[in-house]
């Protein structure tokens, strides 16, 4: 399950598996492939021998039958008799089940990226044993904030505030990610920005809109809000108003 995140900007006038290859099912002996899920405490995409293990965490492989398994108490868990084949391997989202835990940092000892859950390509024989595939999960610290709101005309951003009837300008809002997860922007507004996937901390995502001024208006809010809902660290950042008129 995937965190839902929106970025509205609004002008007011007045997480399935991939299999790559097509092996078949079959009742012979193949590769085995397992691991552990566990509690990166400190978010370092380590596996640290004091770090609690992670039970009931369900995993798959496949994309017709599936493979499923879990996690047992101890975090272990084992695809075996895995059909020749190239697979990934797809990790649950637990943000929703787990207290706001979600995929750690990977490169080091979690063996699935943070913004899907999933692995690289496994290529997998008959004689195929991988051990230690492990999947590290980290308490979520997501942060989306509002960042500038800029307005341009003909490619240049133009720093007035009074517009005409007739003009035509560009309203563009920067949002940023913070916190130590990645975040996907989705505006289900009007007007909106949207990225297929969800991106890193430190990244920015611009959404915006084209206006034309048809009427004029004493005064009126451009408006750039961030919601992330229960997993929002910080709503202080969430919204910034640049205000307009038109003649």
């Amino acid at each position: 399950m995937r965190r839902i995140i929106s970025a509205a900007l609004l002008l007011c006038l007045g997480t399935a598996p991939v299999l790559l290859s097509t092996p078949a099912f079959a009742d012979t002996t193949g590769g085995t492939i397992c691991g552990n899920t566990w509690q990166d405490v400190n978010g370092d995409g380590i596996h640290q021998a004091n770090e609690p293990a992670i039970p009931n965490v369900g995993l798959s492989i496949g994309s017709g039958p599936f493979i499923n398994t879990s996690s047992d108490n101890a975090g272990n868990y084992c695809f075996t008799n895995v059909a020749p084949g190239t697979y990934q391997v797809q990790a649950n989202d637990l943000a929703f089940f787990s207290g706001g835990l979600d995929w750690t940092l990977p490169g080091h000892d979690s063996h699935v990226d943070w913004t899907d859950g999933t692995s690289a390509p496994i290529t997998v024989t008959s004689t195929t044993d991988i051990q230690h595939f492990d999947v590290g999960y980290v308490k979520s610290t997501a942060d989306l904030r509002a960042g500038q709101i800029t307005i341009s005309r003909d490619g240049r951003q133009v720093h007035t505030t009074r517009f005409h009837v007739g003009d035509t300008f560009q309203i563009f809002g920067a949002m940023k990610v913070t916190g130590n997860m990645p975040s996907s922007v989705f505006g289900p507004h009007a007007v909106f920005g949207q990225v297929a996937s969800r991106l890193v901390p430190g990244s920015v995502e611009f959404i915006g809109a084209t206006v034309r001024v048809d009427a004029p208006f004493t005064s009126s809010d451009i408006t750039l809000a961030a919601n992330l809902g229960i997993f929002d660290t910080n709503p202080n950042n969430d919204v910034v108003t640049k205000q307009i008129s038109a003649s």
